[in-house]
């Protein structure tokens, strides 16, 4: 009994120096924990590997002893350790890196096997959150995110994203104006909300059981077919209250912003200084907002995917503006 409890106790010792081994070699090197658990375990007795975790579970014990780089203060301090571009299995992770002298700096990361599946999706949903939204590490201004559902399919036609002209105008350059690109319906119920509170009609709006009804309606708008939109808004204007005088200001900022657009003054060609009125296109023509044909096939509305993604990845992170090391 008693050389059996003494080799056990030999077999434990020699162990523990192992795990030891493991740890300070990640502590006091650069070297990738895949390196390290491969070069202790091939030096290891095999009663010993016997007893070993799984490589995973030594691998994160090892990243956990490995002190972070120091918090980058600029673009150009923003340089990536090589364990920061690949997966936890070796994949390559960084996938571009517009370079420390870009005055943009802009990072993408992304597994092979993720922009596979990313590739092949019918709907992409899109969504960014600015570094006052907490994510975003400091010195970059934006975390943007797309999640990768892991169902194949033949082409992506539908990009679904928030209300962003510069995001709108990317998805057209990347995709081609053939691409379905839909604003999420929840993100325009915001603006509308937002446009209410900037006419200063809040609290009005808390207190009308009809001003509630008509901004319902309005955002309604956005389950019209597209042909029935210029007589929605038409009658939108003939219920909208006259008290106080700003509420009738909230169809006519619908209407340039989301439908028909403005009426502007310009220069009319060989007639020297006189004007002539012409009218601009809608910020955001119907073919983004509305959510009819989503409706009626069954699709998605809004791109809460990303939303409710964002939430999860902030609650990983656990605090507010992490370091780029803890995002990444």
């Amino acid at each position: 009994m008693t050389i059996q409890l003494l080799a056990t106790s030999d077999i434990s010792t020699r162990y523990t120096k192992s795990r030891y081994a493991m740890k300070e070699q990640a502590a006091l090197t650069r070297d990738k924990p895949s390196q390290i658990f491969a070069q202790v375990v091939s030096t290891s007795d095999d009663d010993v590997q016997a007893m070993m975790p799984r490589e995973e579970n030594c691998k994160r014990t090892m990243r956990y002893q490995r002190p972070a780089p120091p918090v980058p203060q600029s673009f150009a301090d923003a340089t990536l350790p090589a364990e920061f571009t690949i997966t936890t299995n070796n994949q390559q992770f960084l996938l571009d890196d517009n370079g420390q002298n870009a005055e943009n700096r802009m990072l993408v990361f992304c597994s092979p096997d993720s922009l596979r599946c990313l590739a092949e999706v019918h709907t992409l949903y899109m969504d960014g959150t600015f570094s006052i939204h907490a994510i975003a590490p400091h010195p970059f201004k934006q975390l943007y995110t797309i999640p990768v559902p892991f169902k194949h399919v033949t082409v992506t036609t539908t990009v679904v994203t928030d209300f962003e002209d510069a995001v709108l105008r990317a998805v057209s350059a990347v995709f081609g104006r053939h691409i379905n690109h839909q604003g999420c319906f929840y993100h325009l119920t915001q603006a509308t909300w937002r446009k209410i509170q900037n006419l200063g009609l809040g609290p009005h709006y808390k207190i009308s059981d009809d001003f509630r009804l008509f901004r319902g309606m309005m955002d309604g708008l956005a389950f019209l077919p597209v042909s029935d939109l210029p007589n929605g808004v038409h009658l939108l204007r003939i219920l909208c209250q006259d008290d106080p005088p700003e509420a009738a200001k909230l169809p006519d900022y619908f209407d340039a912003t989301y439908v028909s657009g403005n009426m502007r003054r310009n220069a009319a060609p060989g007639q020297g200084l006189r004007l002539g009125m012409r009218r601009t296109p809608a910020m955001f023509p119907p073919t983004v907002w509305n959510v009819h044909d989503a409706a009626v096939n069954g699709d998605s509305r809004t791109n809460n995917v990303s939303e409710g993604l964002n939430n999860k990845f902030f609650n990983l992170v656990v605090y507010a503006h992490p370091s780029i090391w803890r995002v990444v």
